[in-house]
């Protein structure tokens, strides 16, 4: 995309950071080249498919093992999401 540069948001399915951002959301499973170089890196899974987080807590120790700092959030009984470390 020759604006991708001036796009606040930039959404791809290649691993790739056309417009120089500082934040990665990575959805469904995938993996990034790119995310360790992320000032942050959010990672998203349906936490009611038992695959899906089986992967997010694989991913999670990977993570952890590398020496990143984590953060998970889990939906509260009123709604709201509280932080886990």
């Amino acid at each position: 995309n020759e604006f991708a540069a001036r796009q606040p948001l930039c959404l791809s399915h290649d691993d790739e950071n056309p417009n120089q951002a500082t934040w990665l959301m990575l959805l469904d499973g995938r993996k990034s080249a790119l995310a360790r170089t992320m000032e942050r890196c959010l990672v998203l899974f349906d936490g009611r498919d038992e695959e899906a987080v089986q992967g997010a807590r694989q991913d999670w120790q990977e993570y952890k093992a590398q020496g990143d700092s984590l953060t998970y959030f889990r939906q509260n009984a009123r709604g709201g999401w509280d932080a886990k470390r």
